[in-house]
């Protein structure tokens, strides 16, 4: 499993400070938060998981995506 950034206190340094920026380069406009992980986690350790093997799911909220604002859902794009 590969996260993106999540709201954990072992990832506060990442955040804490950059809030914002963080949230504006992610596709889903915001930090990630420990439920979302887990919920990926529930998923694996599932029977509708049980064919996957050698994956990484990548739980990022489309911080990979690079620039963020094409991807955001008009709710979330930038007023101006």
């Amino acid at each position: 499993m590969a996260p993106g950034v999540v709201r954990t206190k072992l990832a506060e340094a990442l955040w804490k400070e950059l809030e914002q920026a963080v949230c504006a380069a992610t596709a889903l406009g915001r930090i990630g938060e420990p439920a979302d992980i887990a919920s990926a986690v529930a998923f694996l350790v599932s029977d509708a998981a049980s064919w996957i093997t050698g994956e990484t799911m990548v739980i990022d909220g489309g911080q990979l995506l690079g620039d963020a604002i094409p991807f955001r859902p008009a709710t979330h794009a930038p007023h101006g």
